[in-house]
């Protein structure tokens, strides 16, 4: 009995592969990708901790920023080693200082001596150690070095969030 479910399944397989093969022949089926404009989310991992009480969203991860999207829209992301990223990374000036605060819209993200905290109303999201920001073209750059791997990520303003270091 099995053998002869067998031999059914290829033949169906085969008739299969014949018609996709003549239609893709004659230029009927074509495989391309499709770009879609979204939003990017921030890449999320376990060791991210978020919690959302009366007092607002409270989020810890090299992405929180991108949680942020009526301040700073992401636009890149880069993962590796330092090499890798390096590569990468578009052009950009000194890393902001410790102290400096940014207003970006309805957010205020200060810059600490080795992460970054971003408040919007009562949320407030964090970089993580060792975070560092660069104002890039149009936007900012975040580098968050973990030691063998680093993460970089980069930022335009929102297009409603007025630009005021």
């Amino acid at each position: 009995m099995l053998r002869y479910y067998l031999i059914a399944t290829v033949i169906v397989v085969l008739i299969g592969a014949t018609v996709v093969a003549q239609r893709w022949l004659r230029g009927e089926v074509k495989v391309a990708s499709a770009q879609v404009r979204v939003s990017p989310r921030p890449d999320y991992n376990r060791d991210a901790a978020v919690k959302k009480s009366s007092t607002g969203i409270r989020y810890e991860h090299a992405g929180a920023l991108s949680t942020l999207p009526d301040c700073v829209l992401q636009t890149g992301f880069y993962r590796g080693t330092r090499t890798f990223v390096n590569a990468h990374l578009p052009a950009h000036g000194a890393a902001l200082l410790a102290g400096t605060r940014l207003h970006l819209g309805a957010c205020t993200i200060e810059v600490r001596a080795d992460d970054l905290i971003a408040t919007r109303g009562a949320d407030r999201v964090r970089v993580p150690p060792h975070a560092r920001l660069f104002p890039i073209a149009g936007g900012y750059l975040i580098d968050v070095d973990r030691g063998t791997m680093v993460e970089a990520r980069s930022y335009r303003v929102a297009s409603n969030g007025a630009h005021h270091p």
